[in-house]
């Protein structure tokens, strides 16, 4: 009677030990299965840079993926090389890798280095044609042709803001700045526009495009401010403080007085200003026009759009920029006239 109940009970002990390591095992199959068709990010655009080593191990490589957030999981990643015998494929070498792509995605382009691709970075504050002089010096594009672009091409993504736009005003201030990965055999002006086109409505979101409505201006009249701001300001800081001043100068109709806006009309970014400059008789010359100028006169980074948006309320009218470096503000043209004397040579 004792031995058939050891037999019983070690029937049931080996009974659950079997289905616990069945039901883990499915499990486990089911969350590495999981692993392998779910993405980090399935909405990601961004192009990540990868590079992989001489000599790094399959380890590495997972590690590295996961801390830049490209995998769900180092281990799934691990393993599926392994069992695909993929690991003694991968290459040493630069990848541009999504965080949209699923784990075999990533492990298959990691036996192909793309070392063709170009990095075009494209800075905050550049003009059109500082962009295209860029894109023509590094070999990327013929010298003019971006710039034309920008003139006549039209926007794939047809968004409604971009009626705005008076006609004859090219996308300057819509291409945003930002790093793109080109393939140099295949790039052309009108994609790699568009795609900078695409990236600044993806930036409007739709909660930015709502307070631009609670603001009362159009998308064009808002991305000519970010303009300014962007080449007014020297830190993320004074931005909305100098969006308030120059929407207040504007709703009180007083000049903007942007100097920028002049360094635009003339094309002349470094150097002093003469007064033949400051005098110049343009629509974009803030000095001796009230008003916005017709358009941007630059791209501009995210926080200054942001600032063009929400601006900071503040006593002051007046701002500039002094030899020691910082920002100096004043209420009155007395206060700003004094600001020059005391921090400007």
């Amino acid at each position: 009677m004792k031995k058939t109940r050891w037999k019983t009970l070690l029937f049931s002990l080996l009974l659950i030990i079997f289905i616990g390591g069945f039901a883990m095992k499915v499990y486990w199959d089911n969350t590495y299965e999981n692993y392998l068709v779910t993405p980090v990010d399935p909405d990601a655009t961004a192009r990540i840079t990868f590079t992989i080593a001489e000599g790094e191990t399959g380890k590495t490589i997972a590690a590295k993926l996961a801390e830049l957030e490209l995998i769900p999981s180092e281990w799934a990643f691990y393993q599926y090389i392994k069992e695909e015998n993929i690991a003694p494929r991968l290459e040493a070498g630069k990848f541009i890798l999504k965080k949209s792509y699923t784990i075999p995605e990533i492990a298959q382009y990691l036996t192909q280095s793309r070392t063709d691709e170009l990095v075009v970075t494209i800075r905050e504050g550049l003009t059109v044609n500082q962009v295209d002089d860029y894109l023509s010096e590094n070999s990327i594009l013929p010298s003019g042709s971006f710039l034309e672009c920008a003139r006549k091409c039209e926007p794939q993504n047809n968004e409604s803001f971009f009626s705005s736009k008076p006609d004859d005003q090219s996308y300057e201030g819509y291409l945003f700045p930002d790093t793109y990965f080109v393939d140099p055999e295949t790039v052309t002006p009108q994609n790699l526009f568009n795609r900078m086109i695409d990236n600044f409505t993806n930036k409007l979101n739709s909660e930015l495009r709502s307070n631009i409505a609670k603001r009362g201006y159009s998308i064009h009249q808002i991305v000519t401010m970010a303009s300014l701001i962007e080449k007014e300001s020297q830190t993320a800081d004074e931005k909305p403080i100098i969006s308030g001043i120059l929407w207040k100068r504007l709703e009180e109709g007083i000049a903007l007085g942007v100097d920028a806006t002049v360094r635009y009309a003339v094309s002349k970014w470094t150097g002093g200003l003469t007064q033949d400059d400051l005098n110049t008789n343009s629509p974009y010359n803030t000095r001796k026009r009230t008003g916005l100028p017709p358009g941007p006169i630059s791209n501009f980074s995210l926080e200054s759009l942001k600032a063009a948006i929400s601006p900071e309320a503040s006593d002051y009218y007046y701002y500039l920029h002094g030899d020691d470096g910082q920002i100096h503000y004043a209420r009155t043209n007395e206060e700003h006239n004094q600001n020059k004397q005391k921090y400007l040579q």
